[in-house]
């Protein structure tokens, strides 16, 4: 039984889950939706990532190593 709930909850992320990349040559993560947040990394062209949320133009990603971040919704694409 156990078994199958880890595979359904695997499965369920997976469907569930919005995918990026950046499009752009480089863009920054900041620690929130606006120009006025801190950076905290720069991303580069074909980094992926998962999209959480979005707010006021700038979406709430996060990074395969677990870092996450703002981006500008202009300089990705939904994959």
């Amino acid at each position: 039984i156990l078994g199958s709930v880890i595979t359904h909850s695997a499965i369920d992320e997976t469907v569930n889950t919005t995918r990026g990349v950046i499009t752009v040559s480089s863009a920054e993560l900041r620690e929130g939706p606006g120009e006025d947040f801190g950076k905290i990394f720069t991303g580069h062209e074909g980094l992926e990532f998962k999209i959480l949320s979005r707010r006021q133009g700038y979406c709430l990603v996060e990074l395969a190593n677990g870092l996450k971040g703002w981006i500008r919704e202009t300089t990705l694409t939904e994959i």
